[in-house]
């Protein structure tokens, strides 16, 4: 079955996008076709189309990609899950004294001390006297001191409105959990189903070699590996074309010609997360 077919049956309602995503996967890809080979060969030229040369393997390169499924679906989630939360109220947690009371109960321990400087960062020695040395305060001695620890501050003990701070913010972060997790559960499938048709759609873009270039293969590998492209400028050194407009050279000596490449490859990703 062909991935058209596949898109007007989950458009039609006739499957769901979980079903539609196992068809999908067992479509062959479309480099092992013959179609493919016969467009690619009607499309590559003889040189490269950035760098010039002419003595090199020649390959496509495809200027923008089709973005995984769980991409496009997460980003469409985050985007529903932003207003969801514009419109929602969270009831903050009224943290009591007893909270508190509770909170300190539960986390906080004994712990043995420099007697010094009142920390735990104490050693016992087995051979030197006195018997323990301190690691903070670089001292010894024999008897150390116990002290209250609290084991979620990790310090000596946290005042009772730090304790507050903490389990308010706790009780927001499992308010924001489980409202996440309810917005995902209600609409799974409308998501599911978006994120498909996106990807379905970016997959038909990419094999009919729309957005293509000839590159050599040193020209490829840099774009692919590196995410760089030739400056345009000095026509010599390669830049991060996903920071940057030109190479530092050409920076530095304010001689920018912005890489039309670039320009071609940020109007393909209009809508995808780059």
């Amino acid at each position: 079955m062909k991935i058209l077919e596949i898109k007007e049956m989950l458009l039609n309602g006739l499957i769901d996008y979980e079903k539609a995503f196992e068809m999908v996967k067992k479509i062959p890809k479309p480099w092992h076709l013959k179609e493919w080979s016969t467009k690619r060969s009607s499309i590559i030229k003889n040189k490269c189309e950035q760098c010039g040369i002419d003595n090199d393997v020649m390959v496509i390169q495809h200027l923008n990609h089709p973005e995984d499924f769980s991409t496009i679906r997460n980003r469409l989630f985050e985007n529903l899950f932003t207003k969801e939360l514009d419109s929602s109220t969270l009831i903050k947690q009224i943290v009591t004294d007893e909270d508190i009371k509770v909170f300190h109960e539960n986390t906080t321990i004994c712990r043995e001390a420099c007697p010094h400087c009142k920390w735990i960062r104490i050693r016992t020695r087995k051979t030197m006297t006195p018997k323990y040395f301190c690691e903070v305060c670089k001292l010894d001695f024999e008897i150390p001191i116990e002290i209250k620890y609290n084991k979620i501050f990790k310090t000596v003990f946290p005042t009772d409105d730090q304790v507050r701070r903490y389990l308010e913010g706790k009780h927001e972060k499992e308010l924001l959990i489980n409202l996440k997790r309810q917005v995902y559960e209600e609409n799974k499938s409308e998501l599911g189903k978006e994120a498909l048709l996106i990807s379905i759609d970016q997959h038909l873009e990419y094999v009919e070699l729309k957005n293509v270039m000839t590159f050599c293969k040193r020209c490829a590998a840099k774009m692919d590996l590196e995410n760089k492209l030739l400056c345009y400028s000095c026509k010599f050194e390669y830049f991060d074309y996903l920071q940057y407009d030109s190479c530092f050279k050409c920076y530095n000596s304010k001689k920018i010609v912005k890489s039309p490449i670039k320009q071609r490859i940020l109007e393909g990703n209009v809508g995808n997360s780059m």
